[in-house]
């Protein structure tokens, strides 16, 4: 069991991982990180609150049934009374384990505190993006297909190594490096894959709508941590909010071109995937009126061509699914120009200020962002802060 000064990884997780790792990616991501992130679950890093409760609520329900049965009266009281002992016994076996679960979790918590400091080797500090990229490589991507449960712990885990101010790991990197290459990933795995990997992506996409929400919650939660600094060699620089806002909608739109083009694909795999995807994103994404537009249209031309005598029914029935939940939730989607400032106080003239790029010897200029479908040359966006601090 973890404790406050004992790492979570048993010594036969760290012994396997001085294996498997490979010895370049050892000087980016330690092994001592690579055995601590396979060796815990979901349920370590989290109390499932809402399913204590619902099952509290269960026991309630059915000692209030118990009470109220009717019966012969001579035996009546008797058996009320024997139900109300079998389920008050439940329920403290329900309440212990919930206060075990909370002490595992706070420990873990706090182990992991001790620990964080040994994670990425300082060579991590001067390759930010080799370092998130074999943290993708060989831990978070590969688990996150595994199952629903391992797709959310793996968003918690990387949320979990942005929370503690892990010393070298740049949460921006993270996040753009990851949005970059989902697609790749995405597409080309099984269906049930493919859904697990939708859900690591849809929990991704939600905290970062979370954090996008306010000022006040970026201030709180980003920029008060070494994560989101423009660059790890220069943690004072961190990035403001509305470049975090403009990187936001660079995301998006990047997205949206990785599934407008696998939306057109002949694959039929590559096709079904995406739909998936879609439907399993959809609080999150596409959040912008163009970008839905786009996207509704090459959905729609798919469940048209599927209705057709011999089209595929089940592509039919995930097309028309999106499409409906789509159109439920188009009341929420915004402008370009709201999605990036309504949270800036309104101010839709002008655009964001541009991120400058380490060692550049020009002010004020920000490298070019790939357009999003639909966007033609009408606006430029710059990298992420720090995405080309990886020289």
């Amino acid at each position: 069991a973890a404790t406050a000064t004992a790492p979570v990884a048993p010594p036969s997780f760290l012994a396997a991982a001085l294996d498997l790792l490979p010895p370049a990616t050892a000087t980016l991501l330690s092994p001592r990180l690579y055995a601590t992130f396979w060796a815990l679950t979901l349920y370590d890093l989290a109390c499932p609150s809402p399913a204590y409760e619902t099952a509290f609520q269960r026991i309630r329900a059915a000692q209030q049934a118990a009470d109220g049965e009717g019966g012969d009266p001579a035996g009546a009281a008797e058996r009320r009374r024997k139900e109300r002992d079998r389920y008050a016994q439940l329920a403290d076996r329900l309440r212990s384990d919930r206060q075990a679960q909370d002490r595992r979790v706070a420990a873990v918590k706090e182990a992991l505190r001790k620990d964080k400091d040994a994670w990425f080797p300082a060579e991590a500090g001067r390759r930010e993006k080799a370092a998130v990229s074999a943290l993708l490589q060989h831990c978070v991507l590969p688990r996150a297909a595994f199952s629903p449960g391992d797709a959310r712990y793996c968003a918690q885990f990387a949320l979990r190594l942005h929370a503690l101010g892990t010393p070298h790991f740049s949460t921006l990197q993270y996040l753009d490096k990851l949005l970059r290459d989902v697609a790749t990933h995405l597409f080309s795995c099984t269906a049930r894959e493919a859904a697990n990997l939708s859900r690591f992506l849809a929990d991704t996409l939600g905290t970062v709508c979370h954090w996008k929400s306010s000022r006040g919650v970026y201030d709180r939660e980003c920029r008060a941590l070494p994560g989101f600094s423009v660059s790890i060699r220069a943690q004072t620089r961190r990035a403001s909010y509305e470049e975090f806002m403009t990187v936001v909608f660079r995301w998006w739109n990047k997205l949206a071109k990785q599934f407008s083009t696998a939306l057109e694909s002949k694959e039929y795999m590559e096709v079904r995937n995406v739909l998936l995807c879609l439907i399993t994103t959809v609080e999150s994404f596409p959040g912008m009126q163009r970008l839905g537009a786009i996207i509704e249209e090459k959905v729609q031309k798919i469940k048209e061509e599927e209705s057709k005598e011999g089209g595929r029914e089940d592509l039919k029935t995930l097309a028309s699914r999106y499409l409906a939940m789509l159109q439920t939730g188009k009341a929420v989607l915004k402008s370009d120009e709201a999605f990036t400032n309504s949270a800036m106080g309104g101010k839709l003239g002008g655009q964001p200020p541009p991120v400058p790029k380490e060692g550049a010897g020009s002010r004020g200029q920000g490298p070019k962002a790939e357009e999003g479908p639909g966007e033609g040359k009408k606006r430029k966006q710059p990298e992420p802060p720090g995405a080309r601090g990886d020289a």
